[in-house]
């Protein structure tokens, strides 16, 4: 793995964990810190993940409408980017079994 994409995750990672902080002590001063206790939290994270598959739906159709872009820029500019643009147009490795 290059020492950029290692340091990229390495940041990535810490900005997750401080978010997580951040929010907990947010909701440890919005709700109090033991509100968690008296709270159906099953039933609350089954909403949270019915939120988190409308973004995920939202996010793919975002994804989706860029790739479209993407492929009619590149396709404009004589670049295949579809999935036999992966097939190398030489072996990589030997055939002959040496």
């Amino acid at each position: 793995m290059s020492g950029d994409l290692t340091v990229a995750i390495q940041k990535a990672s810490e900005l997750f964990d401080k978010m997580t902080v951040e929010r907990h002590e947010l909701g440890q001063e919005k709700y109090g810190a033991f509100k968690f206790l008296g709270a159906n939290t099953v039933e609350e994270a089954m909403f949270e993940l019915v939120d988190l598959s409308n973004y995920a739906r939202y996010t793919f159709i975002k994804l989706a409408l860029m790739n479209d872009q993407l492929d009619e820029k590149l396709s404009g500019l004589g670049i295949d980017i579809g999935p036999d643009s992966l097939i190398p147009s030489k072996p990589t490795m030997p055939t002959d079994g040496g």
